[in-house]
C-alpha cells in the first residue's frame, strides 16, 4: 500500500482546476498542474514521487491513483507513472529548484 504525504494529498487536491483549463497536451497537462504547488509542499513531494516512481510498476500506480484525492483519471495504461514522471521532472526545474 502507498502512503501518500499530506503535502501530496494538498497537491491533488489542486488539480481540480487542471480539469477546467483543458491542457491539449501533456505538456500543458503538467504546467498546469504544477501551478498549485506551494513551495513548502515541493520537498515531500519530491521525495515521494521519487520513492513510487522507483518502486512501484505502471500498473500498481495506475490502480493506486484511484485512492488520492486527484480528479484526473488517465485513459490508458502506464499514463499514471507518465505524468507522474513528467511532474516530477518539472519540479527539478526553476522556480520550484530554487531555494
Amino acid at each position: 500500500m502507498i502512503t501518500m504525504p499530506r503535502e501530496f494529498k494538498q497537491y491533488c487536491q489542486t488539480l481540480k482546476g487542471v480539469i477546467d483549463e483543458a491542457p491539449t497536451s501533456g505538456e500543458e497537462l503538467v504546467e498546469v498542474a504544477v501551478r498549485g504547488v506551494q513551495r513548502e509542499w515541493i520537498l515531500p513531494i519530491t521525495r515521494f514521487l521519487d520513492d513510487v516512481l522507483a518502486s512501484y510498476s505502471s500498473e500498481e500506480l495506475d490502480a493506486w491513483w484511484w485512492t488520492t484525492p486527484g480528479p484526473l483519471s488517465f485513459r490508458d495504461p502506464g499514463d499514471c507513472k507518465r505524468f507522474l514522471t513528467l511532474v516530477r521532472a518539472r519540479l527539478a526545474l526553476p522556480p520550484f529548484n530554487e531555494n
